[in-house]
This record gives C-alpha cells, structure tokens and sequence, in this order.
C-alpha cells in the first residue's frame, strides 16, 4: 500500500477515542517543542469533532484534556491557519497568545474574563480632532515664533539706527572701524533672528 493511501487509511480509521491518546502527546510535545504541536493537537481536534454530533464535543474535550473548550478552538484555530504550510508557519509564533494577538485580533485579559475588544482601536474622529489640535497647536507655535523673528529684527534695527548715529564716520567721535564693526554686528544678530 503506498503513503498516501495509508495515510488516508489511517485518517479515517482514527476515532475520537483513538485520538485522545495522541492528542494528549502532542499537548505534551508542545510544552517543551512548541507551536508546530499544538497546530498538529488542533488538527485532530478537527478531525474528532467531524465526528461528533452537534453539542457533544464541549464535554468530550473537558472530560479528556482538561482544557475548556474556548482553548481548544483556539488550537483548531491555529491548525486552520496554518494549514497546508509546514510546521515553520506555526512556529512563527511565540505563543497561543501571540497567534491570538496576530491573527484573531485579540485583547487579551491579564487576568480571567473573556476577550476584550482591542482597545488600540482606531477611532477615526478623535484621531481626526487630535490632528487638528496639534494642527491648531503648530500654526500657533508658528506664528508666535514668527512675531518673535518680527519683534527681534525691530530691537535689532532699532539699536543700529541708535548706535549708527554716535558711531558714523561723520558724526564727532565715530570712525570707519566703529561703524563697520556695527554693520557686522547687526548682521550676525540678522543671522540668529532668523534662526529663531
């Protein structure tokens, strides 16, 4: 008999009764080997309820594994997603957790409860009111710095008209090196108003 047909064989052959054993080894497995066994512990969960008559497996899991029902789909829920990939695609994740977060979207709870809607949610008009906030903030910021620029070049001209009137080579006391000096002065001020 070849593989495939032995592997066939064998799926069909594996009651939920004879799954419990290796469904309990691959929750052992997991424990020290990780994700790829609960991916395989939740494939057979799969296989075992198609088996079952609606509302049946709840108990049958509670009595075999003891794990609520909840857990198990989440194990189910892993085997799907990584379905038809090798065992690298559920070991991608750290925990059932981390598939939780990823995948399902989950907020998990610290401490019992059940889920949580993700409280990171985007809410559409209060990042849009937070926007125009900061909006209104910078433009705000921008125009006190700019009267500031105004206010500064004002000081700067108005100081230079002062001085430039006792040290002008024409006036009594002034001289080429002093009125010079004040025009290099009055630029570098120019300089850092700008940079304000």
């Amino acid at each position: 008999m070849n593989q495939v047909a032995e592997k066939q064989t064998s799926a069909v052959a594996r009651t939920p009764a004879k799954l419990v054993p290796l469904i309990k080894a691959e929750f052992d497995l997991a424990e020290k080997a990780g994700m790829p066994h609960y991916a395989a512990a939740g494939a057979m969960l799969i296989e075992a309820k198609a088996q079952m008559p609606s509302g049946l497996f709840g108990q049958w899991a509670k009595d075999n594994f003891k794990r609520g029902e909840t857990q198990l789909k989440f194990y189910m829920a892993l085997a799907k997603a990584t379905q038809g990939r090798e065992n690298a695609a559920a070991a991608d994740f750290e925990s059932i957790k981390d598939f939780r977060r990823r995948i399902l979207s989950h907020d998990l709870p610290t401490r019992g409860g059940g889920l949580q809607s993700p409280a990171w949610q985007p809410n559409l008009e209060a990042a849009q009111r937070a926007q125009a906030r900061l909006n209104e903030m910078e433009l705000s910021r921008r125009q006190e710095r700019d009267a500031q620029r105004k206010l500064a070049l004002q000081i700067v001209n108005i100081g230079f008209k002062v001085l430039a009137t006792k040290l002008h080579p024409d006036k009594k006391g002034g001289s080429r090196e002093a009125m010079a000096r004040l025009n290099a002065v009055r630029r570098k001020l120019k300089d850092c108003v700008d940079h304000l």
